[in-house]
């Protein structure tokens, strides 16, 4: 589409550092650091985070703060939270039992990456998003449930748009309808002034 476009691994992923994912409460803050660095440091003046998953959680906790030339942002297929994800993955698809399990994990996520699981998540972001929001969801989505998206769209308190992929399952939506996934994208883009 003609946009430049920085691709950075999020941290304990890929090339990057660290051995710990923090659910995108502490990749929100290197996603603000890449922003300052792309608008303080390389002169872009306006800038749009896209994230899938994991990255999409990421991308709508830095999407609520004074993130640098931010305009917009799309989440395709976010959590809720990191302790919804877990609660859910553990209960439904493990069939483990919640505790002591859950309190461990919150408790890990504060101790070894310093993140409240429950304060730093998307559904609390998305109450002071500053920019407008793109969802994306399948809904066949069996990792990441659908209702998410409809509670984070909920709270959400900026412009937004919920996107709805027909048969598709988790990180899907681009792959089953890449013409419609894009064109959607393109639309938003240039709605939010990109």
């Amino acid at each position: 589409m003609g946009y430049a476009v920085l691709l950075p691994d999020h941290r304990a992923h890929g090339e990057s550092e660290g051995k710990l994912i923090c659910f995108g409460a502490k990749e929100a803050e290197d996603l603000r650091l890449w922003c300052r660095h792309l608008t303080d440091d390389l002169g872009f003046e306006k800038l749009l985070l896209h994230g899938v998953s994991m990255g999409a959680s990421a991308v709508v906790i830095a999407a609520s703060g004074n993130t640098a030339g931010l305009c917009g942002a799309v989440s395709d297929c976010a959590y809720t939270s990191g302790r919804d994800m877990f609660a859910y993955v553990a209960k439904q698809m493990l069939r483990l039992p919640l505790f002591p399990l859950l309190n461990m994990t919150l408790l890990a996520a504060r101790i070894f990456c310093g993140a409240d699981l429950k304060k730093r998540s998307p559904i609390e972001a998305v109450k002071k998003a500053s920019v407008p929001l793109l969802f994306i969801h399948g809904t066949e989505d069996k990792f990441v449930p659908t209702e998410m998206a409809h509670r984070l769209y909920s709270a959400c308190k900026s412009e937004k748009r919920l996107l709805l992929f027909e048969h598709a399952h988790h990180a899907e939506s681009a792959e089953l309808e890449p013409k419609r996934y894009y064109g959607e994208i393109a639309a938003f883009m240039k709605k939010v002034g990109m």
